[in-house]
Formats: structure tokens, sequence, C-alpha cells
């Protein structure tokens, strides 16, 4: 029994692997779960800190999403179009629906940079019950600086 192998098994790990991870993102993101430096980010103000959100949302967030897409969508069509399958002799079939995790990737984090984006704003206009902490949970009944 331990001597038996399949393509397809081992294939089939990677791909929700990166399921995980591509379907997670969004959900990450909107618990602070990213990288970023929470050195400097914890001891911030709310303020402080719905700035920094907004302008990495804007200028960081927003133009690679863009990017990922606009290279993604060609990328995903042609395998659609050819309703692509593993490469390796014996592997799994449907890759083209894992490729589509990409796309639904950036709709997912889109979605929750808008969101992020949102409530950046709503600090900065003085609605800090909205505001992040460090690690992603919100400042209720915190009182403005």
């Amino acid at each position: 029994m331990f001597s038996i192998g399949s393509i397809c098994l081992q294939e089939l790990y990677v791909w929700q692997h990166a399921l995980v991870f591509l379907l997670g993102a969004g959900y990450t993101l909107m618990h602070g779960g990213h990288v970023r430096v929470d050195i400097f980010y914890a001891r911030m103000t709310p303020r402080r800190r719905a700035w920094i959100d907004l302008f990495g949302t804007v200028f960081f967030l927003a133009p690679w999403l863009f990017v990922l897409v606009w290279f993604g969508w060609p990328f995903l069509a042609r395998s659609w179009s050819l309703f692509e399958a593993s490469g390796q002799a014996g592997g799994c079939q449907g890759y083209f629906i894992m490729k589509s995790a990409i796309v639904l990737f950036a709709a997912l984090v889109a979605i929750q940079g808008v969101a992020l984006f949102c409530r950046s704003v709503l600090v900065l206009g003085g609605r800090l019950d909205y505001a992040p902490q460090a690690g992603g949970v919100r400042d209720v009944g915190r009182e403005a600086p």
C-alpha cells in the first residue's frame, strides 16, 4: 500500500495549499495579519495608523492588484479556452479552475482594500471607533488624542 503513488494526489496538496493562501488573503488583511513593521505601527496614534493604512492601500495595494489582474486575465482566459490540465503525465485535470483563484484572490483583497480605505477615511474624519490597533483589533471607546 505504501508503494502506491499518484501524481494527481501529489499535485493536489500543492493546489490546496495555494488555495488557502489565495482565498484567505482578504480575511488576513481584514484582521491585520499581513506583514508590516508593528514595532512602529503599534506605538502610533489611531490617526497616524489610518494615514499609513490609507497610503498603503492607495499606493501599494491598489496598483499591485491592478497589475495582477491586468497580466493575469489573459493568462486565465487562455487557460480556460484550452481547459488546461496539469502538464504532468497523470496529473490533475482542471488546472484552469485553479488558475481562476488568482483573479478571485485579487477581487477578495480589493474588496477588503476598499473597506480598509473607507475605515481609514472614517478614522481621519474623527470616527475613532473604527480605528484598528496594531493587531487589527478596533480601538472601541478610545478617546481622541
